[in-house]
Protein backbone atom coordinates (compact mmCIF):
# COMPACT_ATOMS: atom_id res chain seq x y z
CA UNK A 1 0.00 0.00 0.00
CA UNK A 2 1.30 3.49 -0.96
CA UNK A 3 1.13 6.43 1.53
CA UNK A 4 0.21 9.55 -0.41
CA UNK A 5 2.45 12.61 0.21
CA UNK A 6 1.64 15.51 0.58
CA UNK A 7 3.20 18.50 -1.66
CA UNK A 8 6.00 20.78 -0.16
CA UNK A 9 3.29 23.54 -0.91
CA UNK A 10 0.42 21.82 1.19
CA UNK A 11 3.05 21.63 4.21
CA UNK A 12 4.09 24.55 3.97
CA UNK A 13 0.40 26.27 3.97
CA UNK A 14 -0.60 23.87 6.83
CA UNK A 15 2.94 25.43 9.03
CA UNK A 16 1.30 28.97 8.27
CA UNK A 17 -2.19 27.83 8.95
CA UNK A 18 -0.81 26.35 12.25
CA UNK A 19 1.37 29.01 13.45
CA UNK A 20 -1.55 31.58 12.75
CA UNK A 21 -3.90 29.43 15.23
CA UNK A 22 -1.39 28.82 17.34
CA UNK A 23 -0.63 32.79 17.56
CA UNK A 24 -4.16 33.16 17.96
CA UNK A 25 -4.85 30.72 21.16
CA UNK A 26 -1.72 31.34 22.59
CA UNK A 27 -1.47 35.21 23.30
CA UNK A 28 -5.41 35.62 23.75
CA UNK A 29 -6.01 35.97 27.40
CA UNK A 30 -8.68 33.19 28.90
CA UNK A 31 -12.00 35.53 29.14
CA UNK A 32 -14.56 33.76 26.85
CA UNK A 33 -15.82 37.64 25.70
CA UNK A 34 -12.68 38.65 24.59
CA UNK A 35 -12.30 35.85 22.65
CA UNK A 36 -15.81 36.24 21.05
CA UNK A 37 -14.99 39.69 19.63
CA UNK A 38 -11.66 39.02 18.77
CA UNK A 39 -13.34 36.11 16.33
CA UNK A 40 -16.30 38.71 15.63
CA UNK A 41 -14.15 41.39 14.50
CA UNK A 42 -11.89 39.08 12.68
CA UNK A 43 -14.51 37.85 10.71
CA UNK A 44 -16.11 41.59 10.28
CA UNK A 45 -19.04 40.03 11.74
CA UNK A 46 -21.91 42.60 12.70
CA UNK A 47 -23.49 41.59 16.18
CA UNK A 48 -27.16 41.12 13.83
CA UNK A 49 -24.98 38.96 11.11
CA UNK A 50 -23.89 36.40 14.30
CA UNK A 51 -27.67 36.44 15.40
CA UNK A 52 -28.76 35.77 12.61
CA UNK A 53 -26.57 33.06 11.74
CA UNK A 54 -26.24 31.58 14.89
CA UNK A 55 -30.47 31.35 15.71
CA UNK A 56 -29.89 33.51 18.85
CA UNK A 57 -31.13 36.74 19.84
CA UNK A 58 -29.07 39.97 19.95
CA UNK A 59 -29.79 40.35 23.33
CA UNK A 60 -27.66 36.85 23.93
CA UNK A 61 -25.04 38.14 21.47
CA UNK A 62 -24.24 41.44 23.20
CA UNK A 63 -24.24 39.38 26.51
CA UNK A 64 -21.46 36.78 25.35
CA UNK A 65 -19.29 39.82 23.75
CA UNK A 66 -19.70 41.82 27.10
CA UNK A 67 -19.38 38.57 29.40
CA UNK A 68 -21.96 40.26 31.37
CA UNK A 69 -25.50 40.18 32.31
CA UNK A 70 -27.76 42.61 34.15
CA UNK A 71 -29.93 41.48 36.96
CA UNK A 72 -31.75 43.33 39.71
CA UNK A 73 -30.26 46.42 37.87
CA UNK A 74 -26.50 44.75 39.08
CA UNK A 75 -24.06 43.72 36.34
CA UNK A 76 -23.04 39.94 36.75
CA UNK A 77 -20.95 37.53 34.78
CA UNK A 78 -22.38 35.95 32.35
CA UNK A 79 -21.99 32.03 31.39
CA UNK A 80 -23.87 31.19 28.19
CA UNK A 81 -25.12 27.88 28.05
CA UNK A 82 -23.01 25.53 26.00
CA UNK A 83 -25.50 24.67 22.91
CA UNK A 84 -25.29 28.45 22.91
CA UNK A 85 -21.65 28.96 22.15
CA UNK A 86 -22.11 25.92 20.18
CA UNK A 87 -24.48 28.08 17.62
CA UNK A 88 -21.42 30.35 18.11
CA UNK A 89 -19.00 28.20 16.82
CA UNK A 90 -20.93 27.15 14.08
CA UNK A 91 -22.36 30.52 12.42
CA UNK A 92 -18.41 31.52 12.93
CA UNK A 93 -17.43 28.47 11.08
CA UNK A 94 -14.33 27.68 13.84
CA UNK A 95 -12.27 24.81 13.58
CA UNK A 96 -12.10 22.65 16.52
CA UNK A 97 -9.14 24.73 17.72
CA UNK A 98 -10.44 27.73 18.05
CA UNK A 99 -13.93 26.02 19.10
CA UNK A 100 -11.87 24.18 22.06
CA UNK A 101 -9.90 26.62 22.94
CA UNK A 102 -13.31 28.84 24.00
CA UNK A 103 -15.43 26.55 25.40
CA UNK A 104 -11.92 26.07 27.97
CA UNK A 105 -12.32 29.84 28.68
CA UNK A 106 -15.36 29.22 29.52
CA UNK A 107 -14.14 26.60 32.27
CA UNK A 108 -15.77 23.67 30.23
CA UNK A 109 -15.45 20.91 27.88
CA UNK A 110 -17.64 17.97 26.81
CA UNK A 111 -18.70 15.10 28.99
CA UNK A 112 -18.18 11.80 26.74
CA UNK A 113 -21.56 10.19 28.48
CA UNK A 114 -23.69 13.06 27.76
CA UNK A 115 -25.29 12.42 23.98
CA UNK A 116 -26.09 16.28 23.83
CA UNK A 117 -22.55 17.46 24.65
CA UNK A 118 -21.14 14.68 22.15
CA UNK A 119 -23.49 15.85 19.66
CA UNK A 120 -22.23 19.41 19.85
CA UNK A 121 -18.58 18.14 19.78
CA UNK A 122 -19.18 16.03 16.60
CA UNK A 123 -21.52 18.98 14.56
CA UNK A 124 -18.33 21.58 15.41
CA UNK A 125 -15.39 18.32 14.51
CA UNK A 126 -17.12 17.06 11.72
CA UNK A 127 -20.23 20.19 10.40
CA UNK A 128 -17.90 23.31 9.29
CA UNK A 129 -19.17 25.27 6.94
CA UNK A 130 -22.67 24.26 7.45
CA UNK A 131 -25.84 26.40 8.70
CA UNK A 132 -27.12 26.30 12.52
CA UNK A 133 -30.03 25.18 11.24
CA UNK A 134 -28.37 22.19 9.50
CA UNK A 135 -26.91 21.38 12.24
CA UNK A 136 -29.85 21.13 14.40
CA UNK A 137 -31.92 18.95 11.43
CA UNK A 138 -29.34 16.94 12.33
CA UNK A 139 -29.48 16.89 16.05
CA UNK A 140 -33.30 16.24 15.80
CA UNK A 141 -32.88 13.16 13.49
CA UNK A 142 -30.38 11.77 16.12
CA UNK A 143 -32.94 12.02 19.11
CA UNK A 144 -32.25 15.17 20.65
CA UNK A 145 -35.26 16.75 22.82
CA UNK A 146 -36.24 20.82 21.21
CA UNK A 147 -35.22 21.96 23.91
CA UNK A 148 -31.29 20.74 23.22
CA UNK A 149 -31.26 22.05 19.35
CA UNK A 150 -28.45 24.96 18.65
CA UNK A 151 -29.58 28.75 19.24
CA UNK A 152 -32.13 30.70 21.18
Amino acid sequence: MSEKKISAEKMQEEIMRFKEEYAWISSKNNRYADLVVSIMDSLGMTIEELSQAANISTKTVCRIRSGTIKYNGKLREYNPHMKTITAFCIACELNGLKSMTLFESLGTGFKKSSKTESAYHYIITNFRGKSVHECNDFLRVIGLPECDLLGG
